[in-house]
């Protein structure tokens, strides 16, 4: 069977940063993988009816959360203050999701 060559080089690529990541007791190397993070923006436009933005919750620690918000209809805010304003009084279901600390391999927006 043969491999397509884009398919040949994204096995490659995945392969390689393994390889340079993993550490011989089996663990990985976490600094280098969070140079090689591939961070996906929040999108102030609106994507499937839903704005998103992130919001600084320690800054000594860097530690970030991602704000997902309803559009209903609104145009695009002109800044992320507008975004963190309510959208109305009605009260709304919250999900909240701590990611267990597993990594998507090679998933920008995992």
């Amino acid at each position: 069977m043969v491999v397509p060559l884009n398919m040949w080089v994204l096995i490659s690529n995945f392969k390689l940063a393994y390889n340079l990541l993993r550490l011989p007791d089996g663990t990985f190397n976490r600094d280098l993988a969070e140079f090689l993070d591939q961070k996906v923006p929040a999108n102030a436009n609106p994507m499937d009816e839903v704005f998103s933005f992130d919001v600084i919750v320690d800054r000594e620690t860097n530690l970030l959360t991602r704000i997902y918000r309803p559009a209903e209809g609104e145009e695009r805010p002109v800044s992320t203050l507008e975004l963190e304003k309510p959208v109305s009084s009605e009260v709304v279901s919250v999900i909240i999701f701590f990611h267990g600390g597993g990594r998507g391999a090679e998933t920008g927006s995992f």
